[in-house]
């Protein structure tokens, strides 16, 4: 599901190119090169001008998966 995110950011919805992506990418995941296709993926963010905005919602979801079970409801749990 992540590498169809990140393929319509780069291509437009129905783009066949789109897909040959998505495989190519795939592919390098289990060949065990996650971290390569990660790294192309946060060059581009970056050369895009679209970091600032990934990273906020990057820690905005991080932070809710960390507290999601101890802040639930936006309530603190007591043990």
């Amino acid at each position: 599901m992540f590498l169809w995110k990140a393929a319509w950011s780069f291509f437009d919805k129905g783009e066949p190119a789109a897909e040959e992506w998505v495989a190519a990418q795939a592919r390098t995941i289990l060949r065990g090169k996650a971290a390569q296709v990660a790294a192309g993926i946060l060059r581009a963010v970056i050369a895009s001008g679209d970091f600032d905005a990934y990273w906020r919602f990057h820690l905005r979801r991080e932070h809710e998966r960390i507290h999601h079970v101890k802040y639930s409801d936006g309530l603190v749990l007591a043990a």
